[in-house]
């Protein structure tokens, strides 16, 4: 296909230019499901390992103190639940800024995705913790 562009002839490969779009697409598609998959592996961690109960439970470990924080157990729902808020507010960022350039949105998308990971390490060190 050609097209005009005043008064010169370009040559624009719309099957190329598509493939591109949809590359960076479909890369941005598998960093957010990695994402959301760490984020669900988290919440299925905690549910499955950790049950409801009525006592308190430890929420936090250091090498100096050991436990020193409890709480109640609703209250370890807050580790994955936290990384749910910043998966949702990124990709709500991500879907309204379409002028994001791909390095920014990467980026974003890259980061959302550690911070996952870290937060599934969290979730799986007060299971054990708690064991």
């Amino acid at each position: 296909m050609t097209e005009k562009s005043s008064g010169t002839q370009v040559e624009v490969n719309d099957e190329e230019s598509l493939r591109r779009i949809l590359s960076w697409r479909l890369h941005d598609w598998i960093v957010l499901g990695v994402a959301v998959l760490v984020n669900g592996l988290a919440w299925g961690i905690i549910l499955w390992k950790l049950p409801p109960q009525e006592g308190t439970v430890f929420l936090h470990y250091n090498v100096y103190y050991g436990v020193d924080l409890t709480g109640a157990w609703v209250e370890v729902l807050m580790i994955p639940g936290s990384g749910l808020i910043i998966l949702l507010f990124n990709t709500a960022v991500l879907w309204f800024g379409k002028k994001l350039d791909d390095t920014s949105r990467m980026l974003c998308l890259t980061t959302t995705a550690f911070i996952e990971v870290i937060i599934l390490l969290a979730s799986v060190f007060v299971v054990l913790l708690n064991s």
